[in-house]
């Protein structure tokens, strides 16, 4: 990636608004408390009581005993001794002896087990208030002969120790997903509580810069903007998903919605592949190309250095994989323009010093994605096991994503229709992504677990056309004489800004868990050195004499962040509490600290000066920002398959960079510039939650969560006056913290495991979200639209990502390999063969009720436009071919073709219908197109009381036009119905 940046920064002052108390909500809550209670225990009311009562009233024993080695009669610690049939068991201590207290009377089995050593068992016939003392002689296994261990757990449907709501998915379970990308953030968008709207994940109604995507134990985030990203992985490159939508503990920092935790495969000490290839060559026209293959073994090559090294016979595995998904999409883009027209990114890498240039072969679509995986482990001995992973993310695409951190407005939809004719001389977006990360974890005996982490992440984002530099842009224009300009589309010239931004991360983290009676301590530490650098700049305004134009921002700083955590959770006869605190501190970096006290940038005033000295410590010479966060949660079983839970925290993350460093080291002559605010403080969020969970069968449960949020500090524009200086502009966008916003909501789900054959799942969200604004660029954007600026909103607004309802049902058909089909309906049903089915239905697009003139006559975002709803079918069969596995796939997408509205009226919230809604003018109706020039300038003067010549005629043609073109967008409804078909092979 090029080496080429920038930033900058501001000042002002403004009194902070938060969300009005309410005295109610405590009776709110109170109500809500019982109202859950009497959910968890409907249809089981008196399961709580009666187990109370049977466990005092019912007799209990107790067994000792001591586990030896048979022959020597050494004591054996650590052996597991277990109850059969019931859950529970214990360890051998140091000396061999164990201890059982409060069991079932009757004949029990008590089953001790000892890696390397034959299992044993004894029947005992149990009575009550008797202690049984029992000897078990284990016999070793001779070297050579031990069996593979193999272990199986099937997690509960509902787990009673859970403080706050999470959705697991193991590797089987994630392959049998339908998502329409093979990734992480579409697992995350199928789960109750998350919207996607404009390419964005909003989990419990936050910004979608609060969420964290956690690779490995590394935070996968754009330091500029933000966001995290859970592009990054191929979904079927996980070992382990892990989503929190509710509460999480101390040891995750720096999110406010939401944590999705992955853990990447690992290798085995057997050989093993597999290749899939996805497409929908003859049964589409996307040009779609997924393509996935991965291998994992024994490394050959480390093990053999390490035995060199004199360790013997070292246990190194591997896991590699390689993903790739190409596509033209369902949007007109720059390979339907004919010719030889393609991507012509710019984007460079170093292998070995060496610059290297991605070629065509990266890009052969209008969407290319390239990700690649490579872990491998030594279990050097039973106590220490290290890992190294690597991971490398590419993609080359159109700018048809979301919204790029230095956009003003961001609630559009970003696919370029104007340039349909010009595609060629349109954006192309190039990122690379990196992690290097390096695992070593530890146990000491059976109490203590410690793991250390060291990384480095690279992210890289550039936005350019044809590749080119800024100054090699054509900046010929439409209105230029020799051009021919066609209403509403762009003609001529290539598109205005130029932007390149990447940032490094090197961090260090470790993590320590210890067991102490009944209390479950974990505790922490993260840090990072950051290195961020931002250029943009509008190629268009450069000249001769400013080559970087008046409309630029360049900056390069090295923050410093981190925290400290500590957390206790405690299991007390049932109940579970979980109790933690963390530290995030933030050195904004040397950078700022001279800019500040150079004074040299007109917003750079005495006044910022003095926030910034007081709103932050000091440290030998470096000023640091820190907050501290409680957080609590608790879960009360009322039986072993049904709990009630609630969860309180506090949480914070640092603010977007882009939003405290922007124009910290450049000046622009622009109207109106937005600038950085190097005293930003944290944003932060007070959560609660409080659920229940009822389970009633091993295979069906069902969930209840409340929930709510208060956000505070949010980075908003103001605008400010500064008194003239000499050769800079006086009036000015800073960003403050000054924006807030709530959200409440409901989550419902009904769950249900595979038994015959089945499993299942149905959830309902309703959620609201309102705030100050949805925008930190909001009065920028009404003083570019030429609105007053000045004018400050007193009041709530919904949130435009706000979609009260959601449904999702899911069903899954499974008959595994050799397993024995049903019969239903008198059909011989085959074997190994799956079908997946995945259901949506979500409110429509919020968007604010306006007249035909143009006026609001509601709430901003209080509507929701056109129902958003799809169906989604997998169909797997697996056959062997010469005794390997090979399945076939076959997907639809979109099942019943529904045709989702995207952008719609707003006078109507239906789609765009001329004579009707806001197309209503006689310039809106392309049948007016054809009128005679007397006709169509009278029937324009009748409607707007104007009295044009015939003269006008041609103008009106021209609105008409550009108005048919503008509203023929494909960009307003959603993909239509799609198809593919794919092949997939085991070894």
């Amino acid at each position: 990636m090029r080496e080429q940046g920038r930033r900058s920064s501001g000042t002002g002052t403004f009194t902070r608004r938060g969300p009005k108390r309410d005295l109610r909500a405590g009776s709110v809550l109170l109500a809500s408390i019982l109202a859950l209670l009497l959910l968890a225990g409907l249809g089981h009311p008196a399961v709580g009581q009666s187990d109370a009562q049977d466990d005092a009233q019912e007799p209990r024993a107790v067994v000792t005993g001591r586990v030896m080695e048979a022959g020597t009669g050494t004591a054996l610690p650590n052996a597991n001794v277990i109850v059969g049939g019931t859950r529970q068991g214990t360890f051998s201590l140091e000396d061999g002896t164990f201890t059982l207290t409060h069991l079932p009377v009757g004949p029990r089995a008590i089953i001790v087990t000892y890696i390397g050593y034959e299992t044993a068992e004894r029947v005992v016939e149990l009575t009550a208030d008797e202690v049984h003392e029992l000897t078990f002689h284990l016999v070793q296994i001779p070297a050579g002969e031990l069996p593979a261990l193999e272990i199986r757990a099937r997690r509960p449907v509902i787990d009673v120790t859970k403080t706050s709501t999470s959705h697991s998915f193991s590797a089987q379970e994630l392959e049998a997903l339908v998502t329409e990308a093979p990734t992480i953030d579409h697992v995350v968008s199928q789960q109750p509580g998350v919207i996607v709207d404009r390419g964005k994940i909003h989990i419990r109604g936050g910004r979608d810069d609060e969420n964290l995507f956690v690779l490995d134990g590394v935070k996968v985030k754009d330091l500029l903007s933000g966001e995290s990203m859970g592009s990054e992985v191929a979904s079927r490159a996980a070992q382990e998903v892990n989503i929190r939508t509710g509460g999480f503990g101390a040891r995750y920092s720096q999110a406010m919605s939401g944590v999705i935790e992955t853990r990447l495969k690992e290798g085995t000490s057997r050989w093993h592949g597999a290749f899939s290839y996805e497409t929908d060559t003859g049964v589409g026209d996307r040009n779609l190309h997924h393509l996935y293959f991965e291998v994992s073994g024994p490394n050959l090559l480390a093990r053999t250095l390490l035995g060199l090294a004199g360790f013997d016979r070292p246990e190194v595995t591997f896991y590699t994989s390689l993903s790739t998904d190409l596509d033209n999409g369902y949007l007109p883009g720059i390979r339907d323009m004919g010719g030889d027209l393609k991507l012509r990114p710019s984007i460079q890498d170093q292998v070995f010093g060496s610059a290297f240039d991605y070629g065509d072969f990266f890009y052969p679509n209008s969407t290319n994605r390239w990700r690649g995986v490579f872990k491998t482990a030594w279990k050097v001995n039973r106590n220490n096991k290290l890992a190294v992973s690597w991971t490398k993310t590419l993609s080359f695409q159109q700018d048809w994503g979301s919204a790029d951190i230095g956009d003003i407005n961001r609630n559009v939809s970003n696919y370029p229709w104007s340039w349909a004719n010009h595609f060629d001389h349109h954006y192309t977006i190039s990122r690379d992504v990196n992690i290097l990360s390096m695992q070593w974890n530890r146990t000491f005996g059976i109490n203590t677990v410690a793991n250390l982490r060291l990384w480095r992440y690279y992210s890289g984002r550039h936005r350019d056309v044809n590749g080119q530099r800024w100054d090699e842009y054509d900046a010929s224009r439409d209105t230029d004489p020799e051009v021919v300009d066609t209403p509403y589309f762009r003609d001529a010239g290539d598109a205005s800004m130029w932007r390149d931004h990447h940032s490094i991360v090197w961090g260090a983290a470790s993590d320590w868990e210890g067991q102490v009676g009944r209390h479950k301590f974990s505790w922490g530490f993260s840090s990072e050195y950051q290195i961020v650098q931002y250029l943009s700049l509008n190629a268009l305004s450069v000249t001769s004499d400013d080559p970087l134009g008046s409309e630029f921002d360049l900056f390069r700083v090295t923050p410093n962040v981190g925290n400290i955590y500590f957390q206790d959770h405690i299991n007390y006869e049932g109940l579970a509490a979980q109790m933690g605190v963390v530290y995030d501190y933030w050195f904004p970096g040397e950078q700022m600290q001279k800019a500040l006290d150079a004074g040299n940038q007109p917003h750079m005033t005495d006044e910022l000066r003095r926030k910034f000295y007081d709103e932050t410590h000091d440290l030998n010479g470096h000023r640091f920002k820190g907050h501290l966060s409680p957080r609590i949660g608790v879960s009360f079983p009322i039986s072993d398959r049904a709990h009630l839970f609630f969860d309180y925290g506090h949480y914070s993350q640092r603010p977007p960079y882009y939003y405290v460093y922007a124009k910290s080291s450049s000046r622009s002559s622009e109207e109106f510039p937005r600038i950085g605010n190097p005293t930003l403080n944290p944003q932060i969020s007070v959560q609660y939650e409080i659920g229940t969970g009822y389970q009633f069968s091993e295979e069906t449960a069902a969930k209840a969560t409340l929930f709510w949020k208060d956000q505070y500090d949010y980075p908003t524009s103001i605008r400010i006056n500064l008194r003239e200086r000499e050769t800079t502009r006086s009036n000015f966008f800073i960003y403050w913290n000054a924006d807030y916003a709530r959200s409440r909501g409901v989550e419902l789900s009904l769950i249900r495991k595979r038994k015959n054959f089945i499993s299942g799942s149905v959830s309902y969200t309703y959620s609201v979200g309102k705030g100050k604004s949805s925008d930190p660029n909001k009065t920028k954007l009404v003083q570019e639209l030429g609105g007053d600026s000045r004018e400050t909103q007193l009041g709530e607004e919904f949130l435009w990502w706000n979609r009260p309802h959601k449904l999702t049902a899911r069903a899954s058909l499974r008959i595994k390999e050799r397993e024995d089909p049903p019969g239903w309906f008198g059909l011989n049903w085959p074997g190994d063969l799956e079908a997946n089915v995945f259901f949506k239905l979500r409110s429509g697009r919020a968007y604010t009720p306006v007249d035909i003139l143009g006026t609001e006559v509601g709430e901003r975002y209080s509507r929701s436009g056109p129902i958003d709803m799809s169906t989604d079918l997998s169909i797997r069969k697996g056959f062997r071919v010469c005794g390997r596995r090979v399945e076939l796939s076959f997907n639809v997408f979109n099942l019943f073709d529904q045709q989702t509205v995207l952008e719609f009226d707003p006078v109507t919230g239906e789609g765009y219908k001329v004579g009707e809604g806001s197309l209503w003018r006689a310039t809106d109706n392309p049948d007016n197109y054809y009128l005679g020039d007397q006709e169509l300038v009278d029937l324009y003067n009748a409607e707007t009381n104007q009295q044009l010549g015939p003269e006008a005629a041609a103008s009106l043609r021209r609105s008409i036009l550009a108005s048919f073109y503008r509203n023929a967008n494909p960009a307003n409804l959603g993909a239509p119905r799609a198809f593919r078909m794919g092949i997939s092979y085991e070894w």
